[in-house]
Order: structure tokens, then sequence, then C-alpha cells
């Protein structure tokens, strides 16, 4: 596109006008008339900036993300206490192998463990191991001479 330079009679001021409509204008600063001064060229700039505001609705991730928190926090709860439950699995199985009752059925808890033996042990000798184990694993231990069938747990997961 081809530009026309213009300067102004009464002000000085030099105007750039658009070569296809050349005719009739005038200074822009004071309104004068224009004489012409010749072709001249204008550099274009590349640069295109656009600017704007973009205003997002976050309530809907907000609660997700909350609900994930809580999620990953129960998770790691549950980590902890079957890490904990797994030791004293792993306590109670090394306690029993060298213990008299060789036979058995483990019912393990969170809060009590309760052995089902299926030989007969001495009233004495039972309370005995029944003191060291509890003593052993922190938590009550009962075992049941094998006169019994059935094994509970108060609370807890019964793996038995």
């Amino acid at each position: 596109m081809k530009y026309i330079a213009f300067k102004c009679c009464e002000c000085g001021v030099i105007n750039v006008f658009d070569s296809y409509r050349s005719d009739g204008n005038r200074c822009m600063k004071c309104g004068g008339y224009l004489a012409p001064i010749g072709q001249c060229v204008i550099k274009d700039n590349k640069k295109n900036v656009l600017g704007g505001r973009i205003t997002v609705d976050t309530t809907d991730i907000d609660t997700a993300l909350k609900k994930i928190n809580l999620l990953n926090d129960r998770m790691n709860d549950v980590v902890l206490r079957m890490r904990e439950f797994k030791s004293k699995s792993a306590e109670l199985d090394a306690i029993l192998k060298s213990s008299v009752i060789s036979d058995k059925n483990v019912c393990v808890g969170m809060t009590k463990v309760i052995i089902q033996s299926n030989c007969r042990i001495r009233e004495n000798d039972l309370e005995e191991m029944e003191r060291k184990l509890s003593e052993k694993l922190g938590i009550k231990v009962v075992i049941l001479n094998s006169g019994f069938e059935i094994a509970a747990i108060e609370a807890g997961v019964n793996n038995g």
C-alpha cells in the first residue's frame, strides 16, 4: 500500500495518508490546508497485542481437590494401620513358632488376639502364655483350649 506525506501550510506538522484517500484531507492538528511532500514508507508493526480477561468458576475443581485430599489422608491412615497390623502379625507368628502351640487357628484384631489351640494345654500354662504374649504384643491375648470350636473378636478383622 502506498502512502503520501503532507505538510500543513499553517502549523508545519507532517501528516501521512493513504494515497487512495489523499484528496480533500486537512491537518489533523489545526485543520489547515496540506501541501504534498512526497511518497513515504511506513514500517509495519508485526507485533499484535491481545488483551483480555478470563473468569473461570473453580468451585467444582476446589471441591474435587478437597475430596482427593481427604481420600489421601484416609489412605495414609489405612497404610499406617496395615503396617502396624503386619508387624504385630509377624511378631505373633515368631512367638507362636517358638511356643508349645504348633497346630493353631489365629484371629488377629486391632484390640485383641484370640488363639484357638487344637491341642490340650494345662490351665496354668495357658494363663502364663496369655500373659507373656500380652506383654510382648501390647494388646490383650486370649488362648482358647481345644474344647472350643469358635473364635471371635470383639473389634477388629478376622483373619483365621
